[in-house]
């Protein structure tokens, strides 16, 4: 079986778990394509993507286009915005996907790349299976309609997302197979990371607003003042750093606050087990956007690093309050700084918690059995009939370009 993995950009250290999926599919034996829609600008890779030669395995959409744009011109306004100006390379990249014998066309994202994913399989008859994660699904899910019709799987990371897709989406509930996000379990076991560091805290995301950020801040100089050597490092790049630096700043903890930017996924995962403990305030911004279940955060559990962070999308369903874990309501600065003080004061906790949110994620997270869940559905999915086409209302502005 080959899977062709359509994604945004690639490699994108923001996107770990798509990382993480189709490197254990490759160790399954199974052949991988990966379909990029831009090109990353990341200039920190990690590791693996050297060790399993994946950028060899990576194909551009742009790479597709045609010196000779022939009807795209008048094509693009059946599309929109990036699809317009590149729609004319979707049929050579199906083409693509059919010659060199890709058995299932799998979108990394309910959006744009399920939007490619679609498009290219239908026009060379392969099965078509998404997944949808956080922003994806509730800020910018396009032709959601014709993608969940189409679609002969959907993946949700979360039973808060499986929830949303059948009862907003209208789909099937036998279309919707919880898939947890992966991490890899013997590749964090590889880290030597040393005894841990007495009150240091960590964070791990991109700088966004969704990640509660400046909440994490202001609970962190709340910690300081009772805990004088607490340290807090941050890593990921974004651009609300200048910001974030300023309210440091403004607290007079800057000399506390580390602002890492981005690293290799072997050093951030070495500062993570070092930590005390971690902390993600995560908040649904005006836009809708919010996190789905980070992986950072499920590094850091397994790590046996505490996680303290909110009652948002799926995390209640990895971090279980009080007993692997703290949550808080979105914006509870003193909650969340209590219990970054509970962890770094309280040892015994701090280590039973630890061992519980390790147990936690070999019990729900582990790569090998949601790996297992992927592998299982593309099979079956390979092995049957395709069904008959839907003619919506995507088809209705594509097909004179991609079907003749």
């Amino acid at each position: 079986m080959k899977v062709a993995f359509v994604t945004w950009k690639f490699p994108a250290l923001s996107n770990t778990f798509i990382l993480n999926e189709i490197v254990e599919v490759l160790r399954r034996g199974c052949e991988v394509a990966i379909y990029s829609i831009g090109r990353s600008d990341d200039t920190v890779l990690h590791q693996d993507i050297k060790t399993y030669s994946l950028l060899e395995r990576t194909f551009y959409l742009d790479d597709f286009r045609p010196s000779v744009r022939g009807e795209v011109g008048e094509m693009a306004r059946y599309s929109a915005d990036w699809l317009g100006d590149r729609v004319d390379a979707l049929k050579p990249l199906a083409e693509h996907m059919r010659r060199t014998g890709v058995s299932v066309v799998h979108g990394c994202f309910a959006n744009n790349s399920a939007t490619v994913a679609m498009v290219a399989a239908r026009h060379v008859g392969l099965p078509f299976t998404f997944e949808c994660h956080a922003h994806d699904l509730f800020v910018d899910l396009r032709y959601a309609d014709e993608k969940v019709a189409e679609a002969r799987r959907v993946f949700s990371i979360s039973e808060y997302n499986r929830q949303f897709l059948c009862a907003d989406l209208r789909c099937a509930a036998d279309k919707v197979v919880i898939r947890r996000v992966p991490i890899l379990t013997e590749f964090c076991d590889s880290i030597d990371a040393g005894p841990r560091r007495p009150g240091l805290i960590v964070s791990v995301a991109r700088l966004h607003a969704i990640k509660g950020y400046d909440v994490a801040i202001s609970a962190f100089a709340k910690v300081v003042a009772a805990v004088p050597s607490a340290r807090y490092a941050i890593i990921g790049e974004g651009e609300l750093r200048p910001a974030l630096e300023m309210q440091a700043r403004r607290l007079g903890i800057a000399d506390k606050v580390e602002f890492l930017g981005s690293m290799t996924n072997q050093d951030t995962l070495r500062l993570v087990r070092q930590a005390t403990a971690f902390v993600l305030p995560s908040r649904i911004d005006e836009h809708g956007d919010r996190d789905g279940i980070p992986t950072s955060m499920i590094e850091a559990m397994y790590l046996r690093t505490p996680a303290v962070s909110t009652r948002v999308s799926g995390i209640p369903e990895l971090v279980d309050d009080g007993v692997d874990g703290f949550l808080a309501e979105p914006e509870d600065v003193d909650t969340i700084a209590a219990r970054l003080q509970q962890l770094l004061t309280d040892p015994g906790q701090r280590e039973r918690m630890g061992e519980a949110a390790r147990q936690k994620v070999l019990a729900r997270f582990d790569v090998q059995k949601n790996i297992d869940v992927l592998l299982e559905h593309w099979r079956s999915i390979c092995r049957g009939r395709r069904p008959e086409p839907t003619r919506g209302g995507l088809w209705g502005r594509l097909r004179r370009l991609l079907v003749r």
